[in-house]
């Protein structure tokens, strides 16, 4: 424990997950925005390891998507790449990582950050309830989209519409075509690079 007993002293600690196959400027724009928009001392990018409702694999390997996340960090101060669910394999659960979290942050405030499609899916989540009492949710929406269930339950932050998908880096290297504008350049530089999403890989 670390004895913090005054909120000016707790970190406000951001989580959020994902595939990442391959980050893109999407996410570190609303990364950013989450940051400042909640206060965030921190914001983690948590890759997945295997995610229990997607039953397609990844793209890049584990590590390929972890060294890109941390080209996409470099000299964000506030962003944290935390590799800890491709460390302990399997498949990915959200109420693993919290609970970890919250043993190496004790006395901080967490806040998961989830995407309104994701939301859609939190009641099916393995333990939801134990994932709610340990970190505040938090729901991002982009501009005009609609509210659901969850959204209305917890907080909601509207973040900036950013009109680009990992799908859509990934068919543009099978094509041959410049992800400049897509990807942070050195996630590009690494792409091209290590021939990674090029058909047949």
């Amino acid at each position: 424990m670390r004895g913090r007993t005054s909120d000016v002293n707790r970190l406000r600690i951001g989580i959020l997950g994902g595939s990442f196959d391959p980050v893109h400027d999407g996410h570190i724009t609303v990364a950013s925005a989450a940051a400042t928009l909640l206060r965030l001392d921190q914001i983690r990018l948590v890759p997945t390891s295997l995610q229990p409702f997607k039953t397609a694999g990844h793209r890049a390997s584990a590590e390929d998507r972890v060294a890109m996340l941390n080209l996409a960090a470099e000299g964000n101060t506030k962003i944290v790449v935390d590799p800890r669910e491709i460390h302990r394999e399997g498949t990915s659960f959200t109420v693993d990582t919290v609970r970890a979290l919250r043993v190496e942050f004790p006395d901080d405030e967490l806040f998961l950050l989830v995407g309104a499609d994701a939301a859609a899916e939190f009641v099916n989540w393995k333990e939801s309830g134990e994932i709610a009492d340990i970190a505040h949710l938090v729901v991002l929406t982009r501009p005009g989209s609609q509210s659901n269930e969850l959204a209305r339950a917890a907080k909601v932050l509207q973040v900036p519409a950013v009109e680009i998908s990992s799908t859509a880096v990934r068919a543009a290297v099978e094509r041959g075509e410049p992800i400049d504008g897509m990807v942070p350049s050195r996630v590009a530089h690494y792409i091209w690079r290590h021939g990674i999403y090029k058909t047949g890989n």
